[in-house]
Order: structure tokens, then sequence, then C-alpha cells
């Protein structure tokens, strides 16, 4: 097989396909010298040798068969459900793979269909142009599936020339990945573009493979959550985890360890059990990542003088290993196949191999480290996380509340003679900004005057979800404010407090601008700290509810005594009724744009008669802009909206939370995400009922990286040391980093309450790993757990090394 001249992929492909060729013929006997070395731990490395170069296979040969390369364990299991949903179609597969661990695997996974020949399971060739070449004209695919990351330059161009359809599945591609195929230029973008297509696990994988100059990307998601479970080992593993916990013993999983990582771990747990920090010693289970090591552990661990059993010397799983003999035990090395679930379910913690040292990151399922993250929690403001991926992949980014403004009356010679009904749906963000269009577009339809009054329709949402309920009395903070269909500036006033320039006295400005609204400032300067300002004034609003026809002024008066070394101090508040506030403020954004009223409104609640006719619908800004602010500065209020805008859309009006819960839940199950103990209350966090465990905040945010609105999504979150809630935080352990061409990054979604300090989001780490982190603390001294979260994601920050080193 060559590249030929009218192949399109150019000169300098060629070329490097010829280097790759030559350099695969030249270092062929390394490849079964290799094979033959690790056959020192099992002699099946040898078997099937000829099948290597494209020739020995055994009869019956399965032709016109669907083609599905695994190349490991990983990718195998990955596969199952693709295998399954073709041999229920009736289909015949050629599975084939690089490694005797994968080979191991699919004949355990499919031995029914191999029994039936409905599967012929081989190794793959090796990547040269002969034995490829063989491979294809044997068993002739209609087409080939290759899992992952397996991208072999022969078979790919191969398969291209003689027009075979090759897919990558599951696809991902890191940004290491990325720069190093952009490294080869041409060529190496050539390859990918070659593939008949790249279904791809998310969009950041899609994004990279786009950028290679690949067109035919679609998004599927991860195979890997369609992998059925096995309950049984779940339960093996839980009879187990209760036999332990009934001698209250704590279990640590090391799962899918790596040479070297092995002798670390058991200097650690030695260490561990001698310093007697547990009343009844801990269980360390041991599962090193390649069977042909298991006695090379077994070894490492007689020579640690640690007690210890191999899973293999028990025949019956669990009843003969919850024995007396348990008890004793210091390690045990879980030296068998398949039975990875079992030791996970068994386990209080698990810790992954290939994070200890600089192997590469293991595939993005899986647990680097887990400490009682199945309890359920109070996640505070993180549950804003749920509320807002839900709604971006339910609404869509583009999403648009829409305000709606009728009439009773008609317009003549510039004047509107009758009332104006506004009509909400819930737009979280209608600020001054936005009013301001509005006029526009009232007076864009020859409206100069208005000589009516403002009527509010606020029927699409239940009367209950609108009252003032607080969870610590704080009904005049901002970030207590109740839903409202109405919503303007967040239906609060914030005054900004600083000492004049060149006078003995404060400059008190605020927004939003309100109509017959004046400040009285009866405040003294002192001359003391800035510190704690906000103690020594006191604030007073008249009248605080207007009930009367034409509205009476609206009087601020400030109060007390006012550092004068403050400068540009915010003083918010929630002091006006949300009509007075609505009222107030839409006739001031009126005056604003040059229009006028025939007397001023007062402003009321009134449902749309049916002989109203309609003025215009206004469409607020954009959901992606609206989760920022919701997500990166934690705003309630909106988030609270958001949930009652799902109840709106998909169940109807009145909008409830109740409503907007079932709409979660259903979203939940069509993800196929299992979360019992969830409660969701508003969907803001704002509450000492909503709770979930970190172990499914964890799994919503790998679910949100296989959805179209994955880089929407993460993008909305809080950047630590740039902006949001994680402006200030990190700074030191960041600066660490400005030597990096490729910046390490913290995203991370923060909560608080009084009891509660949470964080849940992603660290990208100085190598580039992407790390899922959630931590709940419910306690109450959970003030003090920012220091430890912070600790915790500077120790990502460098991939998880020694604690101290991460400071």
């Amino acid at each position: 097989m060559s590249l030929n001249h009218d192949s399109g992929y150019g000169a300098r492909p060629r070329f490097w396909f010829a280097v790759y060729q030559l350099l695969w013929h030249l270092l062929l006997p390394l490849a079964f010298i290799r094979l033959a070395w690790r056959a020192r731990h099992s002699v099946d490395y040898l078997s099937y040798l000829p099948e290597r170069l494209g020739f020995g296979y055994r009869k019956p040969i399965t032709q016109g068969a669907i083609w599905i390369h695994a190349v490991s364990v990983g990718e195998t299991r990955a596969a199952q459900p693709l295998v399954e949903a073709y041999l229920a179609r009736g289909e015949s597969i050629v599975l084939t793979h690089m490694t005797l661990n994968g080979r191991r695997t699919g004949a355990a996974l499919f031995a029914n269909a191999m029994a039936s020949g409905q599967i012929q399971q081989v190794y793959i060739p090796y990547d040269l142009c002969w034995s490829v070449s063989r491979f294809l004209r044997t068993f002739k695919p209609k087409m080939g599936l290759f899992m992952e990351t397996e991208a072999w330059p022969t078979i790919v161009f191969y398969c291209a020339q003689i027009e075979l359809p090759l897919f990558l599945v599951n696809a991902r591609l890191s940004e290491r990945s990325a720069r190093r195929v952009n490294r080869f230029g041409k060529a190496g973008r050539a390859l990918f573009q070659a593939f008949a297509g790249i279904l791809a696990q998310t969009e950041f994988d899609a994004q990279r493979y786009r950028s290679l100059g690949v067109t035919n990307v679609e998004i599927v998601g991860n195979l890997k959550f369609d992998v059925p479970l096995d309950e049984i080992l779940i339960k093996q593993g839980k009879v187990f985890k209760q036999a332990n916990h009934a001698e209250k013993r704590l279990m640590v999983c090391a799962a899918s360890t790596r040479d070297g990582e092995e002798a670390i771990i058991l200097k650690v747990w030695k260490d561990l059990l001698l310093s007697h920090a547990f009343e009844v010693a801990p269980l360390l289970c041991l599962v090193p990542r390649h069977p042909e090591r298991f006695s090379e552990v077994a070894d490492q661990i007689r020579a640690s003088e640690l007690t210890f059993r191999r899973r293999t010397e028990w025949s019956e799983i669990p009843k003969d290993m919850v024995g007396s003999d348990i008890t004793e035990l210091e390690v045990l090395l879980g030296d068998s196949m398949g039975e990875m679930l079992m030791y996970y379910s068994a386990s209080d913690l698990v810790v992954m191999g290939g994070s200890l040292l600089p192997f590469g990151g293991q595939n993005s399922a899986k647990i680097a480290l887990d400490w009682r993250s199945t309890k359920a929690m109070n996640p505070a403001s993180t549950m804003k996380l749920l509320t807002t991926l839900s709604s971006l992949d339910i609404l869509g980014p583009q999403y648009r509340w829409r305000t709606k403004l009728f009439t009773d009356g008609f317009i003549r010679q510039g004047t509107l003679k009758g009332n104006i009904y506004l009509q909400g749906t819930g737009d979280p963000k209608l600020v001054p900004e936005e009013l301001a269009r509005m006029m526009k577009d009232l007076q864009n339809l020859g409206i100069q005057k208005i000589d009516g009054n403002l009527l509010f329709d606020r029927s699409a949402y239940a009367p209950s979800v609108m009252e003032t309920n607080t969870i610590d009395g704080e009904s005049l903070r901002a970030y207590n404010v109740s839903p409202d269909p109405l919503l303007y500036a967040f239906r609060t006033l914030s005054f900004q407090l600083s000492k004049a320039r060149n006078a003995d006295f404060i400059d008190i400005s605020y927004t939003p601008s309100l109509s017959q609204f004046k400040i009285v400032n009866q405040m003294q300067l002192v001359d003391r700290a800035c510190d704690n300002w906000k103690k020594d004034v006191r604030f007073e609003i008249n009248p605080e509810v207007i009930s009367t026809t034409p509205p009476p002024d609206l009087t601020a008066k400030f109060l007390g005594s006012f550092p004068a070394t403050c400068k540009d101090v915010n003083y918010n508040i929630v002091a006006l009724d949300a009509n007075t506030f609505l009222t107030q403020g839409f006739s001031a954004a009126w005056q604003a744009a040059g229009g006028v009223w025939a007397q001023p409104p007062s402003g009321k609640n009134e449902i749309v008669p049916i002989s109203a006719r309609s003025l215009l619908q206004f469409d607020g800004s954009n959901l992606a802009d609206d989760v920022q602010d919701i997500n990166k500065y934690s705003n309630n209020v909106m988030a609270r909206q958001l949930m009652l805008t799902l109840a709106l859309e998909k169940i109807g009006k009145p909008a409830t939370t109740e409503n907007g819960g079932l709409v979660i839940q259903g979203w939940l199950k069509e993800m196929g995400l299992q979360f019992p103990e969830l409660i969701i209350e508003n969907g803001a966090g704002l509450s000492r009922n909503e709770v979930i465990s970190a172990e499914h905040m964890n799994q919503l945010l790998l679910t949100a990286r296989n959805l179209p609105v994955s880089q929407t999504f993460y993008n909305s979150l809080p950047v630590a040391g740039t902006d949001g809630t994680m402006k200030n935080r990190l700074l030191t352990q960041l600066g660490k980093f400005l030597n990096l061409k490729k910046k390490p990054e913290v995203r991370i979604k923060t909560g608080t309450l009084s009891d509660v300090r949470a964080i849940s989001g992603y660290v990208t780490s100085k190598s580039g790993k992407i790390y899922l982190v959630t931590s709940f603390i419910n306690h109450p001294n959970a003030w003090k757990g920012l220091e430890a979260h912070d600790q915790l994601l500077a120790w990502l920050l460098e991939d998880g090394p020694e604690p101290k080193q991460a400071r």
C-alpha cells in the first residue's frame, strides 16, 4: 500500500508516510522481542503471533462484517454497548485488539457470541502496508469503528484509499495530543481528515479535531456511561464492605496501579499502620493494572512485611472473605480480572493508579480521590450547577425570556390613551439597560406620551413562589429577593458612598434610577478606619409601599456616621415592594428616553384582559449570558427564576418550584443519572433542605463535558484569580505557573451558608490533566474550610504531589 499522487494528501504526507513505513520495518524485530520479554509473565503473549502480520487466522473467516477495534481493556469495555447493539441487529463482527489484556477482556465479555460465530476475535496487524493489506483482503469488512484514540496511519490511509468507511468512535483528543499532531503539519492533520467521520465524546474534543481541519465531527457523548454495571459484583462488594464496617475497618482501594506506584503506596500504608492513627487498623486493597505483575506485587507486599492475602486464594466471594482471618489482614491483593467494580463497591476511599507517577492520564471516567462521596450533603450555591446545566440543555443557550406589553387603549397623535399592561415570564435580568431598549421600542411605535396607568400581570408564577421566605431572617438583603415574573434590577437599590474629593461631605449616588425619588443625607463624617463601616449607618425609606394616586415622592434617608477613609463603598438594600420598584423604575426610564406622562403612574397588579391588544414583545438577554451571571456571581434570584422557567416552558403556568424540580428530575433520568438522595427546593442552594452527594455532583460535571452545551457551561464558571467569586483566590498558587506557555486553570463554583462551604468544578493542572472536583463541608465551623479547599485545588494544580509541596 502507498499514498498515490492522486490521493489528495500532498507531497509532505507521502514523505512522512515513507519514513514511517521504513521505521516500522526497521523496528519490527523489537516488537517481537518485546512480546517475548513480556512472555516471562504469561506465555499467552506468544499466542497468535502470525495475526500480528496479517495471516494465520482461524477459519471460518467472517467476511463482510463490522470491524470494531478496541486496543485494550478500557476500550473493550467501552465498546460493549456498541458491540451488543450490533449483535442485537444480527450483524457479524470482527473484533480486534492490540494487547493481550484487551483480548482477554473481549473473550470474557462476548464469549457466547464468539462461540456462536457471530464475533471473530483477532489481533490487529502491525501497521505495515503489506500486513494491513493482507488483513483487509482477508476479512473484507463493510465498515470500521476504532475506539477512542487509535489512529494508525497505514490503516487509516489505506481504508480511505479503498473507500472503506472508517470511523473514530468515542473519540477523545487532549490539548497536548492536538499540539503533537500539529507538529507534523499537514501530514499529521491529514491522518484525522482521512477518517470517514469522528464521533467525539465532548465539545472540547470536537473543537480540537476541528482545529486539525476535520469537518465531519459529531458529538455523541461517552460510551462508557452506557456500559451496564454488574449488579452481582456490586452486591458482593457491599457484603464485604458491611463485614468490614462491622469490624469498624476503613477500606482503601488503590486501583489500577502502575509499576513503581505500589512501592510508594506500601511505604505510606506501613507508616500509617505504625502511627496507630486508627482505633481499628484500616485495610488496603491493592489492584495492579496489569495481570502479569500480580506475582511481582505480591513479592513487594511480602518484602514490606505486611500481612496480606491474594484475592484468588478465596474460592467464593464474598462468603469466604468475611471469615475471621480477614480481620488480621493489612493488605488484600486484588489479583483477579473483571472484579474491579466489586473492589470499588467494597471500599470507602479509592485512589486511582496513574496519578502518583507521571504516566499520563487515565480515562476521564476514573476516580482519582474519593472520601465519603456518597453522603447526601447541603451543597449551598453549587446546586446552581444542576439548575444551569439542565436549563442550558433543555432550553438551549440562545433561549430568551419574553416580556409582553399590551394596552386597552389606542395611539393618537403620539399619545397612548390607555393603560399599559406588562406581562412577564420571569426574565431574570431585566436591568436598566434592557428597560432603556424597551422604551425605544415603545417610541418606535410612535408613542411620545402615555395617558394611563401601569398594570402588572404576574400570572406566570404561582403566588406562593413570590412570597418572601428567608432562611436567615435578612429580608432586606439582595441575596434573599423573591422570584418575580416582572423582576426589575433584582429589586435592589444599590447606593455608592464616598467622601467628596474637595469637601467634607459625603457623595451618594444610586442605581437604578427611580422617578420621584430623593436622598436625604444626615450622616456625619468621622475619622476612623473603613472596616465594618456599615455598623454605624442607618437607612430609612418613606413610604415603603405606594398605594395612592398620584404617588407621593420617595425619600431615602441615611443617618449615623461614615468613615472619611471610605471610598466608593456599596450599600445594597431591598427596601421597596415589587410594584413600587417597577413602577418608579419604568417611569424614570420613560422620562430618560424623552417620554412624557400625563400623570405619574401608581402601578398595580392586574391580569391582561382578553380585549387588550398587543403593543410589543420584548426579548431579553440570552440564557448563555445569564448563566454566566448566575454561576460566576452566584445570583440566587436568577437561579430560582431559571428553575421556574423550566416549569413554565415544560409544564405551563402558573410555574411552581415543585414543577421545576420535576423537570430537572426528568432531565436527569433522560441523561441516565440516578440521584436518589437529591432534594431540590429552589435550585439556587439558598436552602437548608437541598442535598446532593459529592459523587453525583461530579457525575454531573462529567456529564456536562459530553453535552453540546459543555463549552457554554464551562465558560460560566468562576475563574480563580480572574473573576466572579474566585477572583481573589489562589493568586499565589497560580503565580507559580506564569512561566508556562499553557497556564493551569481553576474553574470552580463556590457555595457558602452559615454552616456550609462547598466547591465544585474543573481544575486543569500544570500537566494539562483535567480534574473534576467536588467538596462539601457541612459543619458549624465550615467557615474555616476555605483554606482547606484552596489547598485541595492547589494540590490538583500540581497533579497531586505530596500535600506540603502544593502549598
